[in-house]
């Protein structure tokens, strides 16, 4: 939702928010094969270790090399496959640069990836003077709105 609504420029809303949902798909492809193992990393990530490091310990590859492979390996589009390499390095652009940013706002609002939790938003970055988070609502609505997509998964499931 956040990358739909940071979409600008060349950057199409759809393909915004279809690479925020699937950045971290390595992650969750790691984590669901073998959940003991992936266990392994959020004890070692949460004791301060860059999750990257303990999933490269654990499996020898980190979530964004799987999480690559997979999009490569499935097809998907280039924009796609670009935000899940790109969403951890500094130099940015198109649909990286958003995904990230709307990381950003998600960790700001206390939206984790489920490994260790998130950092405060820095007043100073890109994505604190973004007006996403104002635009959608304000942060109360967010935080409903992720809700009620947590609710749907969970039901889903």
């Amino acid at each position: 939702m956040l990358a739909d609504a940071t979409a600008w420029g060349e950057v199409r809303h759809s393909e915004a928010f279809t690479a925020g949902l699937l950045h971290d798909v390595g992650r969750l492809a790691l984590a669901t094969a073998e959940p003991e193992r992936y266990a392994k990393v959020v004890s070692v990530a949460q004791r301060g270790v860059p999750t990257s490091e303990a999933e490269r310990a654990v499996f020898g590859m980190d979530h964004v090399e799987w999480g690559a492979s997979l999009a490569r390996l499935w097809g998907f589009p280039d924009e796609i496959v670009a935000a899940i390499t790109d969403h951890h390095v500094a130099s940015q652009q198109g649909i990286s640069w958003v995904v990230t940013r709307a990381r950003e706002m998600a960790a700001g609002l206390g939206i984790g990836d489920g490994v260790v939790a998130p950092m405060p938003l820095d007043p100073g970055s890109e994505a604190a003077m973004m007006p996403v988070i104002e635009d959608l609502g304000g942060e109360e609505s967010v935080l409903q709105r992720v809700a009620r997509y947590q609710g749907a998964m969970a039901t889903a499931a």
